[in-house]
């Protein structure tokens, strides 16, 4: 198992469902990482930054210069991830994101 998100209608409940979750998978013998679990947003989650309202792709960023197998390894792992709404300049290895301003809640995209 990789990632977990653990939500809740309010701070209390989630912090209460995560402390369950926490221990139940530590109790199944899962080793977990504390300086990674996220308490406060923006969570980074499967590609995706959320917040309190928003969610939004994380920016890509991409690694020009690829010498050793894990850079490629790393590359390939960037570019599974990468959410499909995402634009990537290759020259650049930068990308752009949604504006969250933007949105159209009728049809659940923004402006890039």
């Amino acid at each position: 198992m990789d990632d977990v998100l653990v939500c809740a209608p309010n701070d209390d409940l989630l912090s209460h469902a995560l402390d369950l979750t926490i221990d139940s998978l530590v109790a199944a013998g899962f080793e977990l990482q504390e300086e990674k679990i996220q308490r406060i947003p923006p969570w980074k989650y499967l590609g995706l930054e959320i917040g309190k309202r928003t969610i939004v792709p994380q920016k890509l960023v991409v690694k020009n210069n690829i010498r050793t197998l894990a850079d490629v390894h790393q590359l390939c792992g960037s570019l599974n991830w990468s959410p499909p709404v995402q634009k990537n300049d290759q020259a650049t290895g930068t990308g752009s994101r949604i504006d969250p301003e933007s949105q159209d809640p009728d049809q659940g995209v923004g402006r890039m």
